[in-house]
């Protein structure tokens, strides 16, 4: 009787009720719907983003871009990459519903991530290399869906799933994290600028501000950005998506480790390759 009644308290429970009863404030976990699961499916799979890059079947771009396919210059490719999901964001910006200013936060975070990404690709980066035209493509269409995706996921969460203060408080670390991110990302960007800037268009061994201690620290303020996005929307599929990218920069900065390694005897031995003292 006692498993029956509870039982039915349970039931009866609202929503609300249940999130503030059970501590389930930090993370919403949709609905398991047809399109839910489908979505998250193809987020697990994302997982296994790394095996590619570790294994030697590295995307096509910068030092990596393979040989007898179609291509096309680096800053086209790079700007092309990023300016559908500056769009999509845009959109969503736009649309966004003032109601908790949750959902124009999360917006006005993809429009702040890929209108950077754009900027810097025109205006900072400097480039001598090409990118694969079958590679640009499809990464295009993933950030763009990426995007549309993290936007549309954040409007079904609740309002009241933002209304204790939990949430507003890992909000607060979200949004100091993408900040944090964010000026990270550009101030490493500035650097191998400078050393690009400085002789022939070559590559060399990078150094200063946490170069000394990662061989991609620009891609570890990128998932600090990632990672804060995800504390701001607090959606499960967001939290996914941080995942996904951990895990293909992660290969990916193996293999550019590997890579320097490679082209100069004298590259640091004990620099990490993402992570500072970690990995």
């Amino acid at each position: 009787a006692s498993l029956l009644n509870f039982s039915q308290t349970h039931k009866a429970a609202t929503p609300e009720d249940r999130i503030r009863q059970e501590g389930m404030d930090l993370i919403f976990v949709p609905q398991w719907t047809a399109f839910n699961m489908g979505v998250t499916a193809l987020q697990v799979l994302g997982l296994a983003g790394c095996i590619g890059e570790l294994q030697g079947n590295n995307a096509g771009y910068s030092k990596f871009a393979h040989g007898n396919v179609r291509k096309v210059p680096s800053r086209t490719g790079m700007v092309l990459l990023y300016f559908p999901a500056l769009l999509v964001s845009v959109s969503y910006l736009q649309a966004a519903p003032s109601e908790n200013g949750r959902a124009q936060l999360t917006a006005g975070l993809l429009v702040f991530h890929f209108g950077k990404r754009v900027a810097e690709c025109i205006w900072l980066h400097i480039y001598s290399g090409t990118m694969d035209m079958d590679f640009m493509m499809p990464i295009s269409t993933s950030y763009a869906l990426t995007a549309a995706l993290t936007a549309h996921q954040q409007l079904t969460v609740p309002v009241f799933f933002f209304q204790t203060q939990s949430s507003r408080d890992l909000a607060q670390v979200g949004l100091a994290l993408s900040l944090i991110g964010q000026l990270g990302n550009f101030y490493h960007h500035w650097l191998l600028r400078q050393l690009r800037s400085e002789g022939p268009k070559q590559y060399c061994i990078p150094s200063g501000g946490l170069f000394g201690l990662v061989t991609m620290p620009h891609y570890f303020f990128e998932l600090l950005s990632w990672l804060g996005l995800a504390c701001v929307t607090q959606h499960l599929s967001s939290f996914l998506v941080f995942a996904s990218m951990l895990s293909y920069l992660s290969g990916r900065s193996v293999a550019t480790t590997q890579w320097y390694k490679s082209k100069f005897k004298d590259y640091p031995s004990n620099r990490r390759h993402l992570i500072p003292f970690l990995f």
